[in-house]
């Protein structure tokens, strides 16, 4: 599969500060990537970098297979964009902002009516000032403005920010559409669920530097799984233990553990007990992230 965008050894200082430090990943055509870490890890500083609104010190980028330079802004106009802070002139108004978005990016808007239905945004709020505008409905219009071109890439800085969590549905079922539609999705968020819920991989980064990169399914194949089992009594909880090994809570009958790699030798150590329920889980993507941010796979 193409990558759309490649990103290699990239690094950017702010003084003495770290903004991201040989950071590495890629985003293949046609897929949603959801890029995830906390305030300040430096999603923001990589995303302005593939936007050519900073300089990176080192390293390269490629968009659409091509290398950008800085002062070369032309192929923005194939990319949908969504800032971390929009900021809007509170003396234009609503539509006539989509409208000189809509120029910047080839003059066409054939998604618009879409979004703005998806989002539950109406004509009237439009035709008002974006002084006006709530955080929410300031949203609404950034992401309005960054998908009704159907452009072939999609950059979105946390873009759930200020949305109800109706609206916050529907955005996720607008960014799926589109998807289908062709297009390629990459989005920095701090929201775990979200990631979750919509993406096809991820990268886990952390001041500055990418822990890892891979699909969500891979990712919980690697981690623990959580285990939860009832056996019909104490004597069969007892006999399972001493064939299975593992630290966990016991509650009556019931024994809660996590279990990593292959459960063959549990599967083993089950066979012959008296069993009332089994319940074997993924790990969650907060598990997961939390076990990197700890410090647990570095």
């Amino acid at each position: 599969m193409t990558n759309i965008l490649q990103i290699q050894n990239l690094s950017r200082r702010f003084g003495k500060t770290i903004g991201i430090d040989m950071l590495s990943l890629s985003v293949r055509e046609g897929e949603i990537f959801g890029f995830l870490g906390p305030n300040g890890a430096g999603k923001t500083t990589t995303i302005r970098i593939v936007m050519n609104l900073i300089r990176a010190d080192s390293g390269t980028v490629d968009v659409f297979g091509r290398r950008v330079k800085w002062g070369d802004y032309g192929y923005r106009k194939e990319i949908g964009f969504l800032p971390g802070e929009l900021p809007l002139a509170g003396g234009f108004y609503g539509e006539s902002l989509l409208d000189y978005w809509q120029d910047l990016s080839g003059g066409k808007a054939p998604l618009r009516e879409k979004c703005l239905q998806a989002l539950d945004f109406n004509g009237k709020d439009l035709k008002r000032k974006t002084g006006e505008y709530s955080t929410g409905m300031k949203q609404k219009l950034g992401i309005t403005g960054a998908l009704q071109h159907n452009p072939r890439l999609i950059i979105l800085d946390e873009p759930t920010n200020g949305l109800d969590p109706l609206v916050k549905h529907a955005f996720l079922e607008l960014l799926r559409e589109v998807k289908a539609g062709g297009a390629t999705v990459f989005f920095s968020s701090h929201n775990l669920s979200e990631v979750e819920q919509i993406a096809d991989r991820t990268a886990i980064i952390r001041r500055g530097k990418v822990l890892t990169e891979a699909p969500i399914a891979e990712l919980k194949r690697r981690h623990h799984k959580h285990i939860t089992i009832t056996f019909k009594d104490g004597e069969n909880l007892r006999v399972f233990r001493e064939k299975f090994q593992c630290e966990g809570e016991t509650e009556g009958s019931t024994l809660k553990f996590l279990a990593g790699g292959e459960l063959t030798s549990l599967m083993n150590a089950l066979c012959g007990r008296e069993i009332m329920d089994l319940n074997i889980a993924d790990p969650a993507l907060e598990d997961i992230f939390l076990r990197y941010y700890e410090g647990g796979d570095e």
